[in-house]
């Protein structure tokens, strides 16, 4: 019988895997979280709804609480969701 494997990333804990901290420092770093919209970004999503073939692209950053849209196309707003929502989780 197989052992479950054990999730690295535990959403109930408070402790935080050193990758994490360091993906976290790194998009501080970046100053790039609740920016304005810049049309790089935008014609990115567009590019990758086109390669995808898919009607709705985002390009979204993960913080430590939330994730965060940089850019969207094909859907209205942008925003963010907290990370822990459920939708957050689904995908």
């Amino acid at each position: 019988m197989n052992k479950p494997t054990k999730n690295t990333m535990n959403t109930n804990s408070t402790e935080i895997p050193e990758q994490e901290k360091k993906r976290l420092e790194a998009l501080r770093r970046y100053e790039i979280l609740d920016s304005e919209s810049e049309r790089i970004y935008d014609d990115l999503a567009k590019l990758a709804s086109y390669i995808c073939s898919m009607p709705i692209s985002l390009v979204s950053l993960v913080d430590a609480d939330r994730q965060w849209s940089k850019a969207h196309y094909g859907i209205p707003g942008g925003g963010g969701t907290q990370r822990n929502c459920l939708l957050f989780t689904c995908f």
